[in-house]
């Protein structure tokens, strides 16, 4: 990656200080300060170079901020209109990238459902998504490399010949998007985050990114192909995020960088060299019922200065003897007490976790995460403070809506970056930016009397380390009037059932109900009906020798039921029988009651039922109805009425027990994606009133985008008191201002209510209390 510095760190300094007399110049530029090597695109060369496609018209040169930059637009009037990409030559060696910085303006983000940036490397395409705010106003986005996950099989970025700009389509209409700047950046502290393919690998390295990015940091980016000691170099120190999945080849190379100084933090199980020369154990791995605790977070001790516990609820870790060994931080339990479990050991050649990274806690964990960088990389704390007062100040300069309160917070956060106090000036400098603009989240709106606000929760006990009675009453205590635990799914329950067997000998159904009856809360089950994704593989290994899963084009067997299969059927409506009969629950709440993917289900059953709808064989199978086949849209009609049967059957036979039953739906939240990609035409389950009311999973990052697809939710159903919402809290790690005003969206929208994707401790400990909910 060929880089350039752009701006002198002295004459920063001196310019930020000068904050409280006036704004600064250029402001456009001024983010990009904290960055000492960073390379813009030029706007000339872009458009010389540009393709399109979908629904995009050729971009155009427009003057921006008083330098040329690009003006996209897309046309999505159209009904056959669903994306729009505007394609721009890069032909530069990006393996060591850490981000990606766009300088934009778009007036009517809520046109679009789904914003992305996309790299194309060799043979193989890289995206990211990125959520335009649409408040009239320029900003700054800055997509670390770590989001950027592959499209299929993962490449080297030695040849990155594409950047690509992309809107899905939500509602018709002219979008509009300006880009003063695209600016590829190296890394504003010399750390790296070393990353190894495969979903998994890649997940636990965005973790760390994530939350390093949170604090201010943005590491190099080192994937396994491009994993070699020069590259590395620059960085004396690296997280090396999953090194159990890394071949022997990133293994090696991990060892030659520790050879020649370099320093690391690696995660959970090493394989034996790493250990070896790390001079660690490998350890007992511990899961589940096995684990001596239930791991609640970490506990840094004083030997790791400036680290903060974090909360991390592992289900997993791996067990070591203390002995020898020097340990700086520890396990706790859910209740905070410290247990003698090492949770990082410090070595010689750096550290080592004793599980993967989570990013429960993003801002605590990501000072730990510094904490031990900073041990041999002592300018990390003050990059961090530096890139956070510049993105503060660029906030300041665009948005005038706020300055009064925000500005004291930027100015304590630059006098303690100037007393050396980096901690504090990170943490003023966030809360005087998050001040900008806080009056577009205090609008006045009317709360509907009978307003549903609702969690869905995954931890089927209740809360790590509370009971159910306890987390009842955090529930209730905050303003949420129901619940959707996950309870059961297509393997197993969270109770005692003649259909399938327990997660556990525990009745984790009845503790809730009863806890929900004393704090009058309502209780929906959250019921997974088709994914088995998550089953122990001896239960897989069960379900496909009994024919019962999804089969793929070339064969291969999916983790999900078939719905085509007979036996699947029996056992789904047996289980909704089941506990609308011994349960008095309030409704229960059907998700994953979809395909997976366009490439399912092609068994024998899927196929006899398809020929059997159409009247004819299929001559060329799966091929007549796969890409463009000529039965490809009889085939998506098909699987409509497949999962629209199965809909209505289950809520048939959910009511046929207690009649009072409410019955309500995830779904996804684009009615054409969701027709077409997964089978859930959910606008037929209302019109033949098999459900109550949907909860589309419309998990953004912004108000702009999360009332964009209300809106159009709300057009095709007609009635707002069949939509109840889903606010993606956890998945998009939503902040207190960005949650309150995407409920503020639904109350507008005089919608049923909302309900939060998903209840975790920072939901229940550090947002929930806070906003202030009717009770």
């Amino acid at each position: 990656m060929t880089l350039h510095r752009l701006h002198n760190p002295i004459r920063s300094l001196i310019l930020l200080t000068l904050l409280a007399l006036a704004p600064l110049h250029q402001a456009h530029a001024s983010i990009l300060e904290a960055f000492p090597q960073a390379m813009p695109l030029d706007p000339a060369r872009a458009l010389a170079g540009a393709s399109t496609s979908g629904a995009a018209l050729p971009p155009t040169l427009l003057q921006l901020e008083g330098q040329t930059g690009l003006e996209l637009k897309a046309d999505f009037s159209d009904a056959e209109a669903t994306r729009a990409c505007w394609d721009f030559p890069v032909g530069q060696d990006l393996s060591t990238l850490a981000a990606i910085h766009l300088r934009l303006f778009c007036a009517n983000p809520q046109l679009a459902r789904q914003f992305n940036v996309y790299f194309k490397t060799g043979g193989a395409w890289y995206s990211a998504t990125f959520s335009p705010s649409g408040n009239r106003r320029w900003e700054d986005i800055i997509i670390p490399k770590t989001e950027f996950l592959p499209e299929g099989k993962a490449n080297s970025w030695n040849d990155c010949r594409t950047l690509r700009i992309a809107a899905w389509k939500n509602a018709p209409g002219p979008l509009g998007i300006r880009l003063a700047a695209i600016t590829l950046l190296g890394s504003n502290a010399p750390l790296a985050i070393v990353r190894t393919n495969g979903k998994e690998a890649m997940q636990y390295a965005r973790h760390i990114g994530n939350s390093l990015s949170r604090l201010g940091l943005f590491p190099t980016v080192i994937d396994e192909a491009d994993c070699v000691p020069s590259r590395l170099k620059a960085s004396p120190f690296a997280f090396f995020a999953y090194p159990t999945a890394a071949p022997a080849a990133q293994i090696d190379a991990m060892l030659n960088y520790m050879r020649l100084g370099g320093k690391i933090c690696a995660f959970h199980s090493l394989p034996k060299p790493l250990a070896t020369f790390m001079q660690l154990p490998q350890g007992q791995f511990l899961k589940g019922a096995q684990l001596p605790i239930q791991p609640g977070g970490i506990l840094p001790t004083a030997q790791l200065p400036l680290a903060k516990g974090f909360r991390q609820q592992s289900s997993a870790f791996l067990q070591i003897n203390p002995t020898g060994l020097h340990p700086v931080a520890w396990w706790a339990e859910s209740s905070g007490k410290a247990t003698p479990y090492p949770a990082i050991v410090e070595t010689r050649h750096g550290f080592w976790m004793t599980h993967v990274y989570l990013n429960q806690d993003p801002m605590n964990g990501a000072a730990t995460l510094a904490a031990m960088a900073a041990r041999h990389v002592p300018e990390v704390w003050p990059k961090a403070a530096f890139f956070r007062i510049h993105d503060a100040k660029q906030r300041y300069e665009d948005c005038p809506m706020g300055r009064t309160v925000a500005f004291p917070y930027i100015n304590k956060a630059i006098l303690a970056y100037n007393n050396g106090n980096y901690p504090d000036s990170i943490s003023m400098a966030i809360t005087g930016r998050e001040l900008l603009g806080t009056q577009a989240f205090a609008q006045p709106v009317t709360i509907r009397a009978d307003e549903m606000r609702a969690v869905w929760m995954r931890n089927r006990g209740g809360l790590p380390g509370q009971s159910w009675d306890a987390t009842a009453t955090l529930l209730k205590n905050a303003g949420i009037n129901a619940v959707f635990p996950n309870m059961t799914t297509g393997y197993a329950t969270a109770y005692p059932s003649g259909h399938l067997p327990s997660f556990s000998p525990e009745n984790a159904l009845q503790a809730c109900l009863e806890a929900c009856r004393r704090h009058g809360l309502k209780l929906h089950v959250w019921m997974s009906c088709l994914s088995v994704a998550d089953a122990p593989e001896p239960i897989i290994a069960d379900l496909q020798k009994a024919g019962r899963l999804q089969l793929n084009e070339s064969g291969a067997a999916l983790p999900w039921l078939c719905p085509n299969n007979p036996a699947n059927r029996i056992l789904l409506n047996q289980v909704v029988a089941e506990l609308a009969g011994r349960y008095p629950i309030d409704g229960i709440n059907l998700d994953v009651i979809r395909y997976p993917e366009t490439s399912s289900c092609f068994c024998n059953a899927c196929r006899r039922s398809f020929e059997r709808f159409i009247h004819q064989q299929a001559t060329s199978w799966p091929a007549d109805v796969i890409r463009s086949g000529p039965l490809q849209k009889e085939w998506e009609l098909f699987r409509q009425i497949t999962i629209t049967s199965l809909v209505s059957q289950l809520a048939a036979q959910a009511r046929n027990v207690r009649k009072e039953l409410v019955i309500s739906a995830a779904v996804f939240p684009d009615l054409n994606a969701a027709k077409t990609a997964v089978g859930q035409n959910w606008t037929a389950w209302l019109q033949t009133k098999s459900i109550d009311f949907l909860t589309p999973m419309n998990y953004q990052a912004t108000t702009a985008l999360f009332q964009g697809q209300l809106a159009q939710q709300l057009a095709q159903v007609g009635r707002p008191d069949v939509l109840l919402p889903g606010i993606g809290v956890s998945t998009q790690r939503l902040d207190l201002r960005e949650l309150s005003s995407q409920i503020n969206a639904t109350r507008a929208a005089n919608v049923r209510g909302f309900i939060l994707f998903e209840y975790t401790p920072r939901e229940a400990y550090d947002l929930l209390p806070k906003l202030q909910l009717p009770h």
